[in-house]
């Protein structure tokens, strides 16, 4: 059978505590730091496949080979209890050593884990010795550590393992996709041998494209790596990249991370790209830049370029901020209309002019359908909006109809790492312009288009994620990422509305690039305005032809129905347990 290890640590023991399910040592050591050791807890041995015959487990297509394994604790990170490193040891924690025993010295009741990774009824706890082997050696200690080990503990303050429950009520997640973390470690290949593995990363946008008949993700800079896209097939459940276009300047000469910063990205009808980009990643502060939206054909070369105001700038006489202006991006169900959001507010919409600190933000609104001007790309209105706080940046826009869009949200900071929410924006065509308008502070509720929140991320609901060994938010919900994506890749008559979030990793060993599939109860949207034949439209949303769903637009009509969702997950937690060391109780979970 398969299961994963801790990153980096190499297994030193196992024993069984049931038929079905084991506990596994861990361990690695290292001159500078000396040991790391971990305890995980691995079940479903009975149903596991055999992997006799497979030649390769790290191969992403073989992901489904695994049974079931968590982190219940890393041992390394506990104070040292008063322990003493012998003179000439190289340990940073001195209760550290070569442990490399494991031993069940108590069961509470057997362990009865469930192939679906339940938990089971009640409190299961295992009373477990880890001994150290000192190799003869003068500098290292033969040492026995007492583990009170809970691997299904139940506790409010903690992250809920269950397998389903809610997170809103019109939302509802349909699991965690990390297959692509795997190109991320490794690089992209075009499997030849003939060139080094292309660094990939960084999905900061992504969109279907029919043309190509695959989904396609925008490229965040990275220093002097060519700008690009990635194709990742057509169906992100079995993501993984394809192959790449590389992004050029109307002469041919191929942009880079030091001449873009591309965010946003749409496919027109054609099959033509719309990138924005937030300026020059490099900029030295107080140097001009000019956030664009950029048009590029099929094969990545720059076509053409929309107008985007002189108050979108950065520094001069513009008011948006290096490194926080045109995010996000989407095209209408029609093709006609371009919808493209500012990720943090213009300074001027501010209380005091000079900083961003408004839940206040401004998106602009192109047509390519204006009379006298069909066929050209204008500039139809500025609409304004508001985040969920001061703190949330708009990362990405999803088209609901012509008339609204969803909004992923993205708030960060050192001591919580990531927050994420969903929300559902609605009016373009009835909002008023405020493009005029000098400051969005002193304007009416009246002036914002409508927002309901959909979901909040930051909950205790982990789909089974787990922290990389060296991220620095152990105490947050490991699911939550650099989540940048958002594209829809389901809709039908039956209410069904599915989407996929997808994170940038910003090419970090520390942040994962991960696919999360959510569900939306379609009854929270609102219907289209009269599109001039006097009749109320639903919202309708365009879905990809890919992965057998057709080529056809459905469309969503408010039925005013009160539905309630249930947020089904495949839940498990990093790390929990207690443990008792030298008669003390301490908890190494992470709540």
């Amino acid at each position: 059978m398969g299961f994963h290890t801790v990153p980096g640590l190499n297994i030193s023991d196992i024993v069984l505590d049931s038929e079905d399910s084991l506990y596994v040592l861990q361990r690695s050591w290292n001159s500078e730091t000396g040991n790391k050791v971990a305890l995980s807890y691995v079940s479903g041995l009975n149903g596991a496949p055999d992997v006799s015959g497979v030649a390769n487990l790290n191969d992403p297509k073989n992901a489904s080979e695994f049974v079931k394994s968590r982190q219940i604790g890393e041992l390394d990170k506990l104070p040292d209890l008063g322990a003493s490193a012998k003179p000439g040891a190289h340990q940073a924690n001195p209760l550290m050593d070569n442990y490399e025993g494991l031993v069940i010295t108590n069961l509470d009741q057997l362990a009865t884990p469930d192939a679906s990774w339940h938990r089971g009824d009640g409190e299961y706890k295992a009373a477990i010795s880890i001994i150290s082997d000192d190799n003869y050696s003068a500098t290292q200690t033969t040492r026995i550590l007492d583990v009170e080990a809970e691997p299904f503990r139940k506790t409010a303050a903690g992250f809920d393992d269950s397998a389903s429950g809610r997170l809103s009520q019109y939302v509802t997640a349909l699991g965690r996709n990390d297959r692509l973390d795997y190109w991320s470690a490794n690089g992209f290949s075009d499997g030849t041998g003939t060139s080094e593995p292309i660094a990939f990363g960084g999905l900061s946008s992504t969109a279907y494209n029919r043309k190509l008949g695959q989904y396609v993700s925008a490229m965040d800079n990275h220093g002097t790596d060519v700008a690009r896209l990635w194709l990742l097939g057509n169906d992100l459940d079995k993501a993984a990249p394809t192959g790449s276009i590389v992004l050029t300047d109307e002469n041919g000469t191929p942009y880079n991370g030091e001449t873009t910063d591309d965010e946003g990205l749409g496919v027109l009808p054609n099959g033509d790209f719309l990138l924005t980009s937030e300026g020059h990643p490099n900029a030295a502060e107080g140097e001009h830049e000019q956030p664009k939206i950029r048009i590029f054909g099929i094969d990545g070369r720059q076509k053409d370029e929309l107008p985007v105001p002189e108050l979108f700038d950065i520094n001069c006489r513009g008011q948006a901020v290096h490194n926080k202006s045109l995010e996000a991006l989407t095209v209408s169900p029609s093709g006609h209309q371009i919808v493209v959001g500012n990720e943090y507010a213009l300074k001027n919409d501010s209380p005091s002019g000079k900083d961003i600190a408004t839940t206040a933000r401004r998106a602009l609104v192109y047509r390519d359908d204006v009379k006298g001007a069909k066929g050209q790309w204008k500039l139809v209105k500025q609409v304004a909006f508001k985040a969920a706080d001061v703190n949330m940046g708009i990362t990405e826009f999803a088209a609901i109809g012509e008339d609204g869009f969803l909004v992923l949200e993205r708030s960060w900071d050192q001591t919580h790492g990531y927050g994420i929410k969903l929300a559902y924006a609605h009016g373009i065509a009835a909002a008023p312009d405020v493009s005029d308008v000098a400051s969005l502070s002193k304007s009416a509720d009246s002036s914002f288009l409508p927002v309901t929140e959909l979901a909040d991320f930051g909950g205790k609901l982990t789909l089974g994620a787990q922290f990389k060994p060296n991220a620095q938010y152990m105490d947050a919900n490991p699911l939550l990422d650099n989540f940048e994506d958002l594209v829809i890749t389901h809709a039908d008559d039956n209410g069904r509305l599915d989407l996929s979030l997808l994170t940038d990793n910003n090419f970090d060993t520390t942040e994962t690039t991960r696919i999360v599939n959510v569900q939306i109860d379609r009854s929270v949207f609102v219907a289209d305005p009269s599109n001039g034949d006097g009749q109320q439209h639903g919202a309708t949303i365009q879905r990809p032809s890919g992965a057998g769903l057709g080529g056809s637009t459905v469309r969503l009509a408010h039925t005013g129905a009160a539905v309630t969702a249930v947020f089904m997950l495949a839940a498990v937690t990093l790390t929990s347990g207690l443990v008792l060391i030298a008669g003390r109780r301490l908890r190494i979970s992470r709540e």
